[in-house]
């Protein structure tokens, strides 16, 4: 059974039951979960999307004692977009809620805007906007300020144009500085800004705003080292599973860098590891071929520096000179 509520936002809701059946199989499918004595484990994925929007997820349970609302939840219920296979753990210990597996969950799906970024709110952020007029925030870490978001401008500081990129070419064979949204879908811009190839990034027109320019690698090395601990990245990523997948280690962003897993297109033009990997230019040349990078994790909660492929495009941030 499936209802569709009009109103400043688009609810789809659907109940399930336990027994491992469903009632409209076009919008939830591979349904299963795990019941033991302190939790719920929920999987299943968002079959068919009617648009390319988020989705916040709502369960509520029915039994023969009422309807009751969990509280106590982690993992894919806040804004998750429509790709792969979703996780709830649900506590019904510290929820209190009794629960058997004969009993009902609904699953409601609200349609939101794409997951806002979600910054530190203890700490201080300056603004900067650059030549198209997009507003970010910055933040200062040590004796160095950030960009606490991901690049968006599709502009030279000088006013000449960044190309775009169009499905229909290679992005290793771009001969021009190139950007593109992740999956070709504008939606993801706000949230993980756009992705650029090294043609971009290294060109003398310059990429960021009036007085900032892309680090080089030693200036993610000063960051890492201002932080001073064995993995830093838990330290500098945004907290929770909006964008980052779980386990999204440790992650606190204490210093407001606000890192976020934009991904990154390869040599063969794939969109890869959204919600995986956050990767950055540094304006630093590794090699022929190879242009050293930072990288944060879901998985784990270090920063490493490493290389990337010059024919891949990734995220940029950039510090103030």
């Amino acid at each position: 059974m499936l209802k569709i509520f009009i109103s400043m936002k688009i609810v789809f809701l659907l109940v399930v039951l336990l027994s491992n059946t469903f009632i409209h199989a076009q919008i939830v499918s591979d349904f299963n979960f795990k019941n033991d004595s302190s939790f719920v484990l929920i999987n299943f994925r968002i079959k068919e999307c009617p648009t390319k929007k988020y989705y916040d997820v709502q369960l509520s349970v029915s039994n023969h004692l009422g309807v009751y609302t969990p509280e106590f939840l982690i993992g894919d219920f806040q804004q998750v977009d429509c790709f792969g296979l979703k996780t709830i753990k649900w506590n019904k210990k510290i929820d209190s809620i009794p629960f058997l597996d004969k009993d009902k969950i609904k699953i409601e799906l609200t349609e939101v805007d794409k997951a806002p970024i979600i910054f530190n709110k203890h700490l201080y952020y300056s603004d900067l906007v650059d030549i198209d007029k997009n507003n970010y925030k910055t933040i200062r870490i040590g004796k160095q300020t950030w960009m606490s978001e991901n690049l968006r401008v599709k502009h030279f500081k000088n006013g000449d144009k960044i190309e775009e990129f169009s499905e229909e070419k290679i992005w290793s064979e771009l001969k021009n500085p190139t950007w593109t949204h992740y999956n070709l879908d504008a939606t993801y811009e706000r949230s993980y800004g756009k992705i650029y190839n090294w043609l971009a990034v290294h060109d003398k027109r310059g990429i960021c705003p009036t007085g900032w320019r892309v680090p080089k690698i030693g200036d993610w090395q000063v960051l890492s080292d201002y932080i001073g601990k064995n993995e830093p990245g838990a330290l500098l990523k945004e907290v929770g599973y909006t964008k980052w997948k779980i386990p999204n280690s440790e992650a606190s962003n204490f210093y407001g860098f606000t890192g976020v897993p934009g991904g990154l297109i390869d040599e063969e033009s794939k969109f890869k590891k959204i919600g995986e990997l956050g990767s950055w230019w540094s304006s630093s040349v590794y090699s022929n071929d190879y242009i050293t990078t930072a990288n944060l994790y879901f998985s784990d909660s270090k920063m490493d520096i490493g290389a990337t492929s010059n024919s891949c495009g990734l995220s940029v941030r950039c510090i103030k000179e």
